[in-house]
């Protein structure tokens, strides 16, 4: 229905018969005859392939109790140019984070879940009173909150391995995996690192079961394996059982 609607005939003294879809991207030709892509007509953004619609992500966590704005923008890591985030920010700056996750898993695909969902006092504003959006997209990620002993024991690569030998061999796998995916070392992976705050996407959390498959000797693992357990000790468990 929603193609229909973008959807227009061709003028008549056009040679195409078919419909013409409006993709919403706004362009200009250029005195060189090329065009100019200059932006999005909608709030429309696509991050590792797939096409995302920043409002409907924003309603699904307006309906969170005690979020009274959300704001959706995608990050992208200049120490990583490959990896685009979908990163939400809620006000006000108590928002239980972890209901507004579990939240939008429950009403959102896989693929439009933010990787990470970050409480503020207030949202940036333009003069004319609107988010400032462009803000939000370069403020600077804070780092995963240290949360376990573990963690802050992960010095350097020789002691991050010996934190993932400790968790067992599927862990200690999953590490070196997890390291290689996301371009990360190995002292920056813990056996509680979340793989989206980390920087994963859906794409990438692929890439992740395509090697598992391969170094472990396992049958393909269902897509939905690294939402669902999104540490590299939740998806170990999860493989041993």
């Amino acid at each position: 229905e929603e193609l229909l609607q973008r959807g227009v005939l061709p003028p008549a003294h056009s040679h195409h018969y078919a419909r013409v879809y409006r993709t919403g991207d706004l362009v200009r030709w250029r005195a060189d005859g090329q065009l100019e892509y200059l932006g999005r007509r909608d709030r429309q953004v696509k991050v590792d392939g797939v096409r995302i619609e920043l409002g409907e992500v924003e309603a699904v966590l307006g309906q969170v109790p005690g979020v009274s704005q959300a704001s959706c923008v995608v990050h992208h890591d200049p120490a990583r140019p490959t990896v685009h985030r979908l990163v939400a920010y809620v006000t006000p700056s108590t928002a239980d984070v972890e209901a507004a996750l579990k939240h939008c898993k429950a009403k959102l695909l896989s693929s439009a879940v933010p990787s990470r969902i970050l409480p503020l006092d207030q949202l940036p504003r333009l003069p004319n009173g609107k988010i400032d959006v462009k803000a939000l997209a370069a403020r600077q990620l804070p780092h995963q909150a240290e949360k376990t002993t573990e963690r802050n024991a992960v010095g350097n690569t020789t002691a991050a391995a010996a934190a993932a030998d400790s968790l067992g061999p599927t862990a200690a796998a999953l590490h070196a995996i997890w390291s290689e995916v996301l371009q990360l070392p190995p002292h920056q992976l813990a056996g509680d690192t979340d793989f989206f705050e980390a920087g994963g996407s859906s794409m990438l959390a692929g890439a992740v079961n395509a090697r598992v498959r391969s170094a472990l000797g396992l049958p393909l693992l269902p897509g939905t394996v690294l939402f669902a357990e999104r540490t590299i000790r939740g998806m170990a468990r999860w493989i041993d059982e």
